[in-house]
């Protein structure tokens, strides 16, 4: 696998896109990043703007979490946050 093949190996796998939708599993980004790291036995999570539909990863979506204005306005602070909460929320469930 091209992620064990690396020496520093990963403990989680984020992804990420503009909106999570019914097209994001046939053969956008996230979802051959998300089957690479299921592969390599390492969960994947994704942070997208929106998300329609039924995602088939853990993710968070920036326009639920924090307001179209604020995920249009100030992606990157957004991306950091939601990062930031969506890694809180899995060492949650994880524990």
């Amino acid at each position: 696998s091209l992620l064990k093949d690396d020496k520093s190996f990963p403990y989680l796998v984020l992804t990420g896109e503009g909106c999570l939708d019914e097209q994001t599993g046939t053969g956008k980004a996230p979802a051959t990043v998300a089957r690479l790291a299921a592969e390599a036995g390492v969960p994947c999570a994704a942070v997208a703007g929106r998300i329609d539909g039924t995602a088939q990863l853990d993710a968070v979506s920036l326009v639920e979490a924090f307001g179209v204005e604020i995920a249009m306005a100030d992606t990157a602070n957004a991306v950091t946050r939601a990062t930031t909460q969506l890694l809180d929320q899995l060492s949650r469930s994880k524990c």
